[in-house]
């Protein structure tokens, strides 16, 4: 079953992996930036750019966010698709 951009089931649960991968590898590289950020402060070193890098983080990973929530719609539609079709 394929939906109006041509993506099927499989690749949308791919996609859907993925983009989970991407949230918790993000998630990752935000704690270890903010750690730098932390030991910068406590060496009484400038930290801007380890914040421009937090904020660059944190907006890449909003935008994993809403692939995630559009992907995991597009399963529940297959899915309801599928037994739709099931039942008929």
């Amino acid at each position: 079953m394929r939906s109006g951009d041509g993506m099927d089931l499989e690749t949308v649960r791919w996609q859907l992996k993925w983009a989970d991968r991407a949230i918790r590898n993000s998630e990752m590289r935000i704690a270890r930036l903010i750690e730098l950020r932390e030991t910068l402060r406590q060496r009484g070193c400038d930290q801007k750019k380890v914040d421009l890098a937090i904020q660059r983080e944190e907006k890449e990973q909003a935008t994993h966010r809403m692939d995630q929530s559009r992907l995991a719609a597009m399963v529940v539609h297959f899915e309801q698709q599928m037994s739709v079709r099931r039942a008929v």
